[in-house]
């Protein structure tokens, strides 16, 4: 179905960014960005924008598409929707990270696991996410799932150790 096409091109440029088309000229892209505003500022808070955009908009084709594409076997469509689905929500939570709003990176990550529960890098991301929202039993307790996970890769695994030991760290430190 054309809707599935639609939704992995939309989480595939929402992963990706957009490129400029060829031969197009980059003085005129886009007008100076003010003082206040960085060029990187905006660019950066375009490019999130777009993320948001792009992975709600293919959460709805996905929502809406109970039939699979052409060429995709009808007992294989419900595992690939929620692969689909889990990917644009961790989508929105690299999205909702790479702004600084944690609880909704944790939000994300957390719907991203239960379309997908096992998915060691969206479990990884939600321990990196506790963590940074300063949830350090919950960050601990999560990479802990990771490092169980026999079919995680080993950078994954690193990843989760990683998180686990800034989160004991952090926990048992003296409060500032």
């Amino acid at each position: 179905m054309r809707k599935f096409l639609m939704a992995a091109a939309v989480l595939a440029v929402a992963a990706c960014g957009e490129k400029k088309p060829s031969g197009q000229d980059t003085t005129t892209m886009a007008p100076a960005a003010p003082p206040a505003m960085t060029s990187m500022d905006s660019m950066k808070a375009d490019s999130i924008k777009k993320v948001h955009d792009y992975a709600n908009q293919a959460l709805g084709l996905l929502k809406a598409a109970d039939t699979p594409p052409a060429g995709l076997p009808a007992e294989q469509w419900p595992q690939f929707k929620k692969e689909l689905t889990a990917q644009a929500y961790d989508s929105l939570g690299l999205a909702a990270a790479l702004d600084k709003k944690y609880p909704e990176a944790v939000t994300s990550y957390k719907s991203a696991i239960e379309a997908n529960p096992d998915s060691p890098v969206a479990n990884a991301r939600l321990a990196k996410a506790y963590l940074d929202n300063k949830q350090y039993d919950d960050a601990i307790t999560t990479a802990d799932k990771v490092l169980a996970m026999n079919e995680a890769p080993p950078q994954v695994k690193q990843f989760a150790q990683q998180q686990k030991e800034t989160a004991t760290k952090l926990k048992t430190a003296p409060p500032k």
